[in-house]
């Protein structure tokens, strides 16, 4: 896992045939140390669970929810080339929030110094593109087929576009002059008390 944490920070390796272990749910769907046997048929009367969209941290006027933690996480998983055992899922949903908080304080930075310099720093939808070009080439795809290669493996378009979006920006924007900002700015949404 360790290793994971230090490659989880760049796009590397190749995203297609990735065996994908969190494509539905945590943690049933975890790789064990071991091969499991097949799971049993579900009864037909059982719905998938559906992702939730509640809110666990608020960032300033940012929020972010249990959904943007699962993108983030399988993106990671996806991007790191790794197969998390349930053992590492704590470890890499710790990761996933911090980097969601992280990048939430960048762009909020960034859109605060474009605002005050009236320029623009917050990478568009054209530079994200050549970046998305750049990752597929790499991978000897057309940015289309990158792009549903992540889809069938659970990520959504939207969740690298703002990762990347992020990583460009604050790259390019910050040039290396500007502290990273504070994380006091975040706080944990409090849980309501189960009756």
């Amino acid at each position: 896992m360790r290793l994971f944490l230090k490659n989880a920070r760049t796009l590397t390796g190749s995203a297609a045939g990735l065996t994908l272990a969190l494509l539905v749910g945590w943690p049933a769907q975890a790789q064990d140390a071991q091969p499991a046997a097949p799971p049993a048929p579900a009864p037909e009367s059982a719905a998938p669970q559906p992702l939730s969209d509640d809110v666990v941290a608020e960032v300033n006027d940012d929020v972010i929810t249990n959904y943007d933690i699962l993108q983030r996480m399988r993106l990671l998983v996806v991007t790191a080339g790794i197969q998390p055992t349930r053992d590492d899922l704590p470890e890499l949903q710790r990761y996933a929030l911090s980097s969601l908080i992280d990048e939430r304080l960048e762009m909020q930075e960034l859109r605060h110094q474009e605002k005050d310099q009236k320029s623009s720093i917050i990478a568009t939808d054209s530079v994200v593109d050549d970046v998305i070009g750049d990752y597929a080439k790499q991978n000897h795809m057309t940015s289309e087929q990158f792009l549903a290669s992540l889809a069938q493996q659970g990520i959504g378009q939207d969740t690298l576009r703002a990762q990347l979006r992020a990583q460009e920006s604050w790259r390019t924007g910050s040039a290396g002059t500007r502290s990273r900002p504070s994380r006091r700015a975040w706080r944990p949404r409090p849980t309501s008390p189960s009756t």
